[in-house]
């Protein structure tokens, strides 16, 4: 989905469904990350919830680990 922003500029925003997919996670654990205010930020659009790419690649990044031993968040 493409979205117009104020700043001119556009750009992709994820379905729940399709982030689930990337990451290979449940709607549901996406869904409890958002209440607990924990996770990826995503945009509210009436009902709708949707995730802007850029933060997805952010929160991705963020979180790449090459060892179990690296510093960082909830390594299980």
């Amino acid at each position: 989905m493409q979205s117009a922003f104020p700043d001119g500029g556009s750009e992709h925003l994820l379905t729940p469904r399709e982030l689930a997919a990337r990451q290979q996670r449940s709607l549901k654990s996406l869904a409890h990350d958002r209440v607990a205010g924990r996770g990826i930020p995503y945009v509210k659009i009436g009902r709708l919830c949707r995730y802007r790419l850029s933060d997805v690649l952010a929160f991705e990044q963020a979180n790449f680990r090459t060892s179990t031993s690296m510093a960082g968040g909830d390594d299980a």
